[in-house]
């Protein structure tokens, strides 16, 4: 039993050019930019992921190929919330106090957002 992945989205990891692929949590090989692997999975329902946290995934079977693209919705989230972070800093930084609630909102807000997954998985 096996599958194929082919990663067509241009990785952006902080130490390694390569993107790190678990089958039920564990570390099973590395993926990279326009490349295919094919793996071989323990049991007909195996889950598939990438990160650490198991987050995002998805069910694969005998057979299924597997491409990886990136999250377009997660980038514009990210690009939208450092805009408004910055246009809040220009404008209202120096008329409001540093210990206001809208400061620990922006500062925490960033919590989530680093946690939203870059890439996403489409099942053929």
């Amino acid at each position: 039993m096996s599958i194929t992945i082919t990663c067509q989205a241009r990785i952006m990891t902080t130490f390694s050019p390569k993107l790190a692929i678990r089958l039920n949590k564990k570390y099973v090989a590395e993926v990279g930019n326009k490349e295919n692997i094919a793996l071989d999975i323990p049991n007909n329902m195996t889950l598939l992921s990438y990160q650490f946290l198991d987050y995002p995934n998805i069910k694969v079977s005998n057979g299924d190929h597997i491409i990886i693209k990136r999250n377009y919705i997660t980038l514009t989230i990210r690009w939208a919330y450092i805009l408004i972070y910055f246009f809040f800093i220009y404008f209202f930084k120096k008329t409001l106090p540093s210990t206001s609630l809208i400061n620990t909102f922006l500062g925490f807000s960033i919590i989530p957002i680093a946690l939203l997954p870059s890439y996403r998985f489409i099942k053929e």
